[in-house]
């Protein structure tokens, strides 16, 4: 399974600031942004740019780069929700609606399918069991859960916002997170 460690994500995180310089700035102020900087992201296996890449995403010249570093960085591999994802949600839903379109365009739809991810486990053969994994190894799972439960309104108007009510069968796709995690 491709997994990309922590030493990896340090790396495509300072090529990415080192070829964009004004993203470490960028969006630091910004009211959606407000407390990012005092999230231990280190101490969550992430890096500790994340507030740099938060505001990134505002700046209109990189936003979609920013997102792909983002993403790659939140996720402890392709289909493995990372540990520090829980705590990175609700600043991008908050900024969402700031964002350029294709960029919101982008997130909404990682949003979409980190919800998918964290949806709860109810049967043994769910592939994420079968591959190791369970609710009780991954509290990020329901602590991602919560998190969209807890924004599941904004979800809903960002989802139908961006259109992608057609191919992702909109506000829908968010519905089972909004269920609480098996017993």
């Amino acid at each position: 399974m491709c997994r990309l460690d922590r030493a990896a994500k340090e790396d495509i995180v300072a090529s990415f600031l080192t070829e964009n310089p004004t993203v470490a700035t960028a969006g630091c102020d910004h009211p959606a942004l407000r407390g990012a900087a005092e999230v231990s992201w280190d101490e969550l296996s992430c890096t500790a740019a994340m507030p740099a890449l938060l505001g990134g995403l505002l700046d209109e010249s990189v936003g979609e780069a920013a997102l792909g570093v983002l993403t790659s960085t939140l996720m402890d591999g392709l289909f493995h929700v990372g540990r520090a994802t829980p705590f990175a949600l609700p600043f991008l839903i908050r900024v969402a609606d700031d964002l350029a379109p294709a960029v919101r365009y982008g997130l909404v739809e990682w949003l979409i399918v980190v919800a998918g991810l964290c949806e709860p486990v109810h049967d043994e053969n769910d592939l994420r069991v079968l591959g190791g994994s369970s609710e009780k190894d991954r509290p990020e799972w329901a602590q991602c859960r919560a998190v969209f439960r807890e924004h599941a309104a904004v979800l809903r108007d960002l989802v139908d916002a961006t259109g992608m009510g057609a191919g992702w069968n909109g506000a829908a796709d968010l519905e089972p997170l909004l269920q609480p995690a098996p017993a």
